[in-house]
């Protein structure tokens, strides 16, 4: 019958659409993440709960500026989006996992460390 096999080509759809919305959510928990473990780390300024999606907002330390921050992050190999000013965005996407994020994290605390 011509009904299931509508019915077989809804269901591939339906698919498709949860595939993405999850890549999204694991996206958001990433980006939780990486939020929970800036806020932990001193001088950094950030509301972890205002995080409602893959973008992540904060301040870096009055030593720095925007611009040294993404600079230097960028030499560690963790690229960073320039706000204006101390602040600076990150974007955790469908080539980040948990590891990445740790490991980001990782060296933004070495990194400042290393400049303050």
């Amino acid at each position: 019958g011509s009904m299931r096999q509508a019915g077989v080509i809804a269901a591939a759809g339906i698919i498709a659409l949860e595939k993405m919305p999850n890549r999204l959510e694991e996206d958001h928990r990433n980006a939780q993440r990486l939020a929970h473990g800036l806020a932990q780390i001193p001088g950094i300024g950030i509301h972890p709960e205002k995080v409602q999606t893959n973008i992540v907002t904060f301040e870096v330390p009055a030593s720095f500026t925007g611009v040294t921050f993404i600079q230097n992050m960028g030499a560690e190999g963790v690229k960073f989006l320039l706000r204006g000013g101390q602040m600076v965005r990150g974007v955790t996407h469908r080539m980040i996992e948990a590891a990445d994020v740790d490991e980001a994290l990782n060296r933004i605390e070495y990194a400042l460390k290393k400049l303050s």
